[in-house]
């Protein structure tokens, strides 16, 4: 990839990373260190007038060169694009209080903030790296004109193409892994080390930002208006579950079948057996009942 199509990425990556305000200051302090609430604004100003908004107008220039929409709708949609980077003092107070609640960053007696060398910040470090690495891996580009069933291909290998290198990662030796990671995991001492790679698995690969950055934009947000809210799982329609799950078994039969055979036994030799079991503990202590509790056994499937 050459150097200017690089920055493209850089950029576009920057700023999906910018419409999480919580994330923008966050990614602040990884930079800055130990910084006011003043100096966190002002490096987010910074980071959008300088580097943002030029890839911004470029962009929505290219569009509307293009001729996707007219010279008004141009203006306004770098306005929006830009405004929605935008963070007031007020809400970096907010964030920065729920940072500190968390226990991700702390504060000192000149009132600059910075982010834990605890285990909380070495878990947040992970989730950015994770982030950066799988949102790479997520803006390749699809093949041109690729359909439905091509792209669940292409999902399919991504997610699991990058599962597979953190696992890979995770098992370097010690003096391998070591110049491989920012500070301050490059002070981390043998004894630990184990614990540390359990923890870089762990959050590094963070599901819910898999599934928002690969599976809802490719087969869920044209079903949903509105930005992506961390705390819903968004449905899709009926169909279109149907289609991906006929693809599914269609792609990899034996692992769907392995996985529907291990659900139905452990659904049948464990929770079915379980279950009843406590509804016949229940039944002997309220006999007048019996009628209405044999309704609740479950049968095997």
């Amino acid at each position: 990839m050459n150097t200017s199509s690089q920055g493209v990425k850089d950029r576009e990556k920057e700023e999906q990373l910018f419409r999480n305000h919580k994330d923008a200051i966050t990614f602040s302090l990884l930079n800055l260190r130990t910084a006011t609430a003043g100096k966190i604004k002002m490096f987010i100003d910074n980071v959008i007038d300088n580097e943002l908004k030029p890839y911004i107008e470029k962009d929505e220039n290219e569009r509307y060169e293009n001729g996707d929409y007219s010279k008004d709708r141009l203006n306004k949609n770098v306005k929006k694009r830009i405004d929605r980077l935008r963070i007031s003092k007020r809400a970096i107070h907010f964030w920065l209080k729920k940072l500190q609640a968390e226990k991700l960053i702390e504060k000192n007696a000149n009132s600059e903030y910075s982010l834990t060398l605890r285990r909380k910040s070495n878990e947040t470090m992970f989730e950015f790296m994770g982030q950066a690495e799988f949102g790479a891996v997520a803006d390749l580009p699809f093949p041109p004109d690729a359909d439905r069933e091509e792209q669940f291909e292409e999902v399919v290998k991504r997610v699991g193409a990058y599962v597979m290198f953190i696992f890979l990662l995770a098992s370097l030796p010690k003096e391998k892994l070591e110049p491989k990671l920012p500070h301050p995991f490059s002070e981390i001492n043998g004894t630990r080390i184990k614990n540390f790679k359990q923890r870089m698995i762990k959050h590094h690969i963070n599901p819910l930002f898999i599934y928002r950055r690969i599976f809802y934009e490719r087969f869920v947000g044209d079903m949903h208006r509105g930005d992506y809210d961390d705390n819903f799982l968004y449905e899709m329609n009926e169909e279109r579950l149907h289609e991906l799950l006929d693809m599914y078994s269609r792609k990899y039969p034996d692992i769907y079948n392995a996985i529907n055979d291990a659900n139905r036994a452990f659904h049948n030799k464990t929770y079915v057996p379980y279950y009843n079991k406590k509804i016949e503990q229940v039944k002997k202590r309220f006999p007048i009942f019996e009628k209405e509790f044999e309704s609740l056994l479950l049968q095997p499937y």
